[in-house]
């Protein structure tokens, strides 16, 4: 029994906290269901020398406990419920006491007592709850065959008890592991990062201890898993955990977020020493590869959420700098003091996914030799959402906290459905982000789901993509395109001379349009500005390229660009664009079903 008792407490986890709900429920559902069972024994057949008014004092007390634990289920606390336990099994001893019967059928209610013991407590309470029902019903026996104790039925009584609470326990103790922990590496998951970040909060909160956070990225792991295979991948991220929780204090917390992407909680710990720490890490990545993270320190009001938000910002500066660095997070609030804080984020992002609160609008590109119209340019914009950002801000929010493509894909479709009501000729241009672009679940087959839906042909689309966002993987970006022109599709490289790897991102794209971004047109009357966008159209023309020039604010900027070698030009002195509001209410047509994540 002692062995078994080791490898109890072995399997056994730390005790989770306790849901007083839960186990009010419960509690109350024993405590009836035991006293409906004994009331109807003791109507249908009582053994002669039965105490009845013992039995139905022992029913009414069920009763009553039920009503209380229905009543008080929220206002209880955990550690009442050993003595609720402690209460059920002395009635279970006076029901068996005072039961006419020579082996009283009575006794399996500690069964009960022992099973509800070994789910919710601790092991050294339930094991304590066991103890009492090992002498309670030991005394009972001895006190009813004083002469001829039965020491086997207590050996039943108790035995059994132990080995169906000890089965419980292991079982409880799996689930919570597996619900805690990362199944592939064994560190916690995000579930128990959320629980474990807050309760050091709240610790912090009292103390005034420092607490951070740290969010770790292994670097191109994607080129990892595409020449080694998944299966050594996964034993790249397992052998990594396990290198970097030999270089963790105790105390702090390793947690799997997903993918390649870990975090870790730093109680006691300054921005300083978090960075220190993060540094440490990075270096223990085997295999050579390198990894990229970001620390944030909390600042004893924000949520776990925003705290969280602004680590995952400070990684993603640190991957578009260049990787292989850790960065740290910027304060909470802004030096302006404007609503762009992750946690303001964290409620917006949802509220405009949910209610489509877009604004979209469609500016007109025309041909700077004679004028004429020769398309629109979507617009989309955040609408109503109670806080102000820069467009760039938002969409740079959305992607740093997982909506990125919800919000890319959003725009795409109130875009499109509302086009073809304001658009009457030329193609549409449609601002579409490379990881929605790239993401294997958002292919080409999906896009031309939505373009049949809305009425266009691929043909006349032209996906734009920034340079502002970082294309690390140049291969896949060939590949894909490939598969969107198969379909019909063109492509344009927007704000060329204001983003990442111009030369590379141009001839990986070969798009059929080049958009000169506004900060070059309007510095073009300087000898700099005006050498790089000769620069720009003369590459486009090696590639067959047409060239857009964006941010035209008067008549002589767009004759300087026309003569600079631009075809055509976008901007306010060409014409504006023109705004609608997306309505939250779907229109009565064939739901569209686009596949997620």
């Amino acid at each position: 029994m002692r062995a078994a008792l080791r490898r109890l407490r072995a399997l056994a986890p730390e005790p989770s906290p306790q849901d007083p709900r839960l186990m009010s429920i419960s509690g109350a559902v024993l405590w009836g269901s035991g006293g409906t069972l004994v009331l109807a024994t003791f109507l249908i057949n009582r053994a002669p020398g039965t105490v009845e008014p013992v039995i139905l004092g022992v029913v009414v007390v069920a009763y009553v406990v039920t009503t209380v634990l229905v009543l008080l289920r929220n206002v209880l606390r955990p550690w009442v419920f050993p003595f609720i336990v402690a209460l059920g099994s002395l009635c279970i001893t006076a029901l068996a006491y005072f039961d006419g019967a020579p082996a009283s059928d009575y006794a399996l209610l500690y069964l009960w007592a022992a099973l509800y013991a070994f789910y919710f407590f601790p092991p050294s309470i339930a094991f304590a709850e066991l103890g009492l029902i090992a002498l309670l019903s030991g005394v009972e026996l001895a006190l009813r065959e004083a002469n001829n104790v039965p020491v086997s039925r207590w050996m039943l009584v108790v035995g059994t008890s132990f080995v169906a609470g000890a089965i419980i326990q292991a079982l409880v103790s799996q689930v919570r592991n597996m619900a805690d922990h990362d199944g592939l590496t064994g560190v916690a998951n995000r579930r128990r990062l959320e629980l474990e970040l807050h309760r050091e909060m709240v610790r912090g909160g009292r103390s005034d201890a420092g607490v951070c956070v740290a969010i770790l990225a292994l670097d191109h792991f994607k080129a990892f898993n595409d020449e080694l295979g998944h299966p050594e991948g996964d034993k790249h991220l397992r052998v990594t955990a396990e290198h970097w929780r030999v270089e963790l204090r105790e105390g702090d917390l390793l947690a799997r977020q997903g993918g390649e992407e870990f975090a870790v909680v730093l109680p006691d710990c300054t921005l300083r020493d978090a960075t220190a720490i993060a540094d440490r890490l990075r270096a223990a990545v085997p295999h050579g590869q390198t990894a990229s993270a970001g620390v944030a320190q909390w600042n004893g009001q924000e949520s776990s959420a925003s705290l969280l938000g602004r680590a995952d910002a400070a990684l993603y500066e640190a991957k578009v700098a260049g990787r292989d660095r850790t960065v740290e997070a910027a304060a909470a609030i802004s030096e302006a003091g404007q609503a762009d804080l992750p946690q303001s984020w964290a409620k917006v992002l949802p509220q405009v996914l949910e209610q489509r609160s877009i604004r979209f609008g469609y500016q007109p590109i025309l041909n700077l030799a004679d004028g004429a119209l020769f398309g629109y340019e979507a617009l989309a914009r955040p609408h109503g959402a109670g806080i102000e950002l820069s467009v760039e801000s938002f969409f740079a929010a959305a992607h740093r906290m997982g909506y990125g493509r919800d919000l890319d894909w959003l725009c795409r479709r109130v875009c499109l459905e509302s086009s073809r009501e304001e658009i009457t000729q030329g193609p549409l241009f449609m601002n579409v982000g490379v990881p929605a672009l790239l993401a294997p679940v958002h292919d080409v087959d999906q896009m031309l789901m939505l373009v049949e839906y809305t009425g266009w042909r691929p043909q006349d689309i032209v996906l734009e993509i920034t340079e502002r966002d970082l294309i690390s993987d140049l291969e896949r970006f060939q590949e894909v395109l490939g598969h969107y022109r198969d379909e019909g599709f063109r492509f344009a490289i927007d704000d060329v001379g204001d983003g990442h790897s111009t030369l590379e991102v141009l001839a990986a794209g070969a798009p059929e349009f080049v958009k000169i971004a506004r900060r070059l047109t309007a510095g073009a009357s300087q000898p700099g500005a005006r050498a790089a966008v000769r620069a720009v159209t003369a590459y486009a023309a090696s590639l067959g390229s047409m060239v857009i020039a964006e941010g035209i604010e008067d008549d002589y900027q767009a004759d300087l660009m026309r003569d600079l070698g631009c075809h055509m030009g976008q901007g306010f002195a060409l014409g504006r664009p023109r705004w609608r509001v997306a309505s939250a209410v779907e229109e009565e047509r064939p739901a569209l079903r686009v596949v997620g994540d």
